[in-house]
């Protein structure tokens, strides 16, 4: 069964290459026409070469070129043609798609109901300066609150310098300490939170202007132990706003129980604010941070968590604030939607890709038939292989020493961007990862140059 677009017909103009490989894509479409101009490659396409060799008939109402064209402004096509003209997608894989009006990754990612505390660890090691440009650096990733993490069993000396500089600066701030010293000194500085009261220090609680998080005591890691811990604050500071923390544990030592913890006490304190610190699996996990970071905010949008904590000290959590801001996003629009986070935005999908389709060696060969000239073309196959082709050679492998051996590539500075590219290619391949020639590969929302 076609598909059927729109009134009036679809033009896709392309070059002889992709005339092919381009109406196979889009046979199942009604009233798409592809066009093939007499030019080989549709990239070198101009305004003027179009206007001169292509005048859509009365009933075409959208033509659509490449979008690899980038000398081809189509506002001057639209007015002359009393049409809608758009560039299309780079790849002509991905034209399907973009006929459906499919586009990854645009979904409006405003909005999110988890706040982020991102913590700056061992804080009183560092200087002032050195505070102050973490935190704007957490702010501008997306932090809500900048946590300063103290030393356990010792005071942060110059703890209320650090607070009124972070205030100053317009940040919201947290200090993470049961030395009550510190925690009395941070208050008396305006601090606008407590990581944490428990029995052993809630006397705290009767004197505190900021809003405090309650845990569970450390040596009985229970709901029952929270429950208690939130009696014994209400007695003391009565309808004072506070959070509870039940306490995420890392894989493999205690994760599971404590993730039950979580949804057990969502129940039991419905109306009450709660954090989960996913810093504790991010920093103590040998993995790459970004897919914990999205399924640990996925877990916390279901259970109902209002905070997360992160940190950034191991190699592999750095950019976990950025990494939770874009999750959280993700996850809210997700959850609202009662669907999975799946095709919603690709931004944390990094090492690998999202969803591509390659050419097959049978499409590449029949493409090679339009080359007339020496130029290489490089594309990686669905078998796993690199080919290459112009106009004389048509080679296929997955050794690309042996390949850039057998193109016979003789110029210095034409050599190092066939090795560039050949290289590319292979680690596209090694990563899952799509290529395109001349294209960076897409490293998701670090958006890195080659």
């Amino acid at each position: 069964m076609g598909y059927k677009l729109m009134k009036g017909k679809t033009v896709l103009l392309t070059g002889k290459i992709a005339e092919v490989p381009l109406r196979r894509a889009v046979e199942e479409f009604k009233d798409v026409e592809v066009i093939a101009l007499n030019i080989g490659v549709a990239a070198f396409m101009t305004t003027d070469f179009i206007l001169r060799n292509y005048l859509p008939k009365a009933d075409v109402s959208r033509v659509i070129v490449s979008g690899m064209c980038k000398n081809v402004d189509v506002d001057t096509l639209k007015r002359k043609w009393n049409c809608e003209v758009q560039k299309g997608p780079q790849d002509l894989k991905d034209v399907p798609d973009f006929l459906l009006g499919k586009k990854p990754g645009k979904r409006d990612l405003r909005e999110y109901n988890i706040k982020i505390f991102a913590e700056i660890v061992d804080a009183p090691r560092l200087s002032l300066d050195e505070i102050l440009k973490k935190a704007e650096y957490y702010r501008k990733c997306g932090g809500d609150i900048i946590d300063l993490g103290c030393i356990p069993g010792e005071t942060y000396e110059s703890v209320r310098e650090v607070v009124s500089a972070l205030k100053r600066e317009g940040h919201v701030v947290s200090i993470d300490s049961f030395d009550e010293r510190t925690i009395r000194m941070a208050d008396d500085a305006g601090v606008d939170y407590v990581l944490s009261l428990n029995s052993h220090n809630m006397r705290l609680a009767r004197d505190l202007n900021a809003c405090p998080v309650i845990v569970p005591d450390f040596d009985d890691l229970t709901l029952d132990s929270l429950k208690r811990n939130v009696e014994i604050f209400l007695s003391f500071a009565g309808d004072k706003p506070f959070i509870i923390d039940p306490i995420i544990e890392p894989f493999n030592v205690g994760f599971v129980e404590s993730l039950v913890r979580y949804r057990d006490a969502r129940k039991a304190f419905p109306g009450v604010s709660m954090l989960m610190g996913i810093g504790n699996l991010t920093e103590l996990t040998d993995s790459d941070s970004h897919g914990i970071n999205m399924a640990l905010t996925c877990m916390a949008q279901e259970i109902g968590v209002d905070y997360v904590l992160t940190t950034e000290v191991i190699s592999w959590a750095w950019n976990s604030v950025k990494e939770v801001d874009i999750a959280r996003r993700i996850s809210y629009f997700a959850h609202k939607e009662k669907l999975p986070p799946k095709h919603v935005d690709y931004s944390l999908v990094i090492l690998k890709d999202s969803p591509f389709e390659s050419f097959t060696k049978d499409e590449l060969y029949a493409m090679r038939k339009e080359i007339r000239d020496k130029n290489w073309r490089i594309f990686t196959l669905t078998s796993g292989e690199i080919c290459v082709f112009n106009k004389d050679k048509f080679i296929v492998g997955k050794d690309i020493k042996e390949i850039f051996d057998e193109m016979g590539v003789e110029d210095p500075s034409h050599a190092f961007y066939i090795g560039r590219e050949l290289y590319k290619a292979k680690l596209a391949i090694s990563l899952g990862k799509r290529y395109v020639q001349d294209q960076p590969l897409r490293w998701g929302y670090m958006n890195l140059d080659e």
